[in-house]
């Protein structure tokens, strides 16, 4: 089974890629629209936006918490602004798991549920 329509691809990648432009910075808005133009087009590829958030994230915290300890950063309102070299990767971990719920409404082609699918549930 081929995925959407090309049409459909190129709007979705170019619309993800502007949004993680926007919220992460150039490189990983180039990344998260080439992982979404891949998971659109090729089934197999839906994985990388699946694993991609929970790793960016996790990836994230681990560097927070490994800075912290280390580092005994005092608390207060600057806090986040001691972790600027990650906030990158978490930008775009949350940019990706928006990208999956369209990518998943692209790959089943609806965006709400039927009434034959509403009716079919007890």
């Amino acid at each position: 089974m081929t995925g959407p329509a090309p049409v459909v691809l190129a709007v979705t990648a170019l619309g993800a890629a502007l949004a993680g432009a926007a919220a992460a910075g150039p490189v990983p808005g180039v990344a998260v629209g080439v992982v979404t133009a891949a998971a659109i087009r090729w089934r197999r590829a839906r994985p990388l936006v699946l694993l991609a958030p929970a790793a960016l994230l996790a990836l994230s915290a681990l560097y927070t918490v490994v800075l912290q300890l280390r580092d005994d950063l005092p608390s207060g309102f600057e806090w986040p602004s001691y972790f600027d070299r990650v906030h990158a990767l978490a930008y775009t971990g949350v940019i990706l798991l928006a990208v999956e719920l369209v990518v998943d409404r692209c790959w089943t082609g609806r965006w709400w549920p039927t009434a034959e699918r509403e009716s079919t549930r007890p």
